[in-house]
């Protein structure tokens, strides 16, 4: 699946509960990183600004962050900040809404080995390979 996010698409969305935004709206968000192994196109968190200047020349191109920058303290150059009360919560939304994998669909693999008295419920995946043993009950 590709994503094609930007820092203006995620503040938009009410879901997130962000604030605002300081920098290029328009900086696009390809995948989620951590500050130590970030780079321009990951999302990152950050409880503050320092943390985001300490790491240096690997910055992600666009950090969660809390609170909003005070007038004297300068964002890195080439990083959006998006603004949020709870940086941690909205990261972790962001991750549900935008990068988790979908569900895989209802049904049995045709590997799968089930004994016949285990209850199988009809929403319920059983993968490639899975044993279900006796009187189990999936879902």
């Amino acid at each position: 699946m590709t994503i094609d996010l930007t820092a203006s698409h995620l503040a938009s969305d009410a879901r997130l509960e962000l604030s605002g935004i300081i920098g290029d709206p328009d900086r696009k968000v390809a995948r989620l990183g951590s500050l130590a192994n970030a780079d321009s196109g990951c999302l990152a968190f950050a409880r503050t600004l320092a943390m985001v200047h300490a790491q240096g020349e690997r910055l992600a191109g666009c950090t969660v962050i809390c609170p909003a920058p005070a007038e004297n303290e300068t964002v890195p150059e080439g990083v959006t900040l998006l603004l949020s009360d709870n940086p941690r919560l909205a990261f972790v939304r962001i991750t549900e809404n935008y990068f988790l994998p979908p569900s895989p669909e209802a049904g049995i693999h045709p590997t799968a080995v089930i004994d016949p008295t285990a209850r199988i419920h009809p929403t319920a995946h059983v993968g490639a390979f899975c044993c279900v043993g006796a009187g189990s009950t999936i879902g």
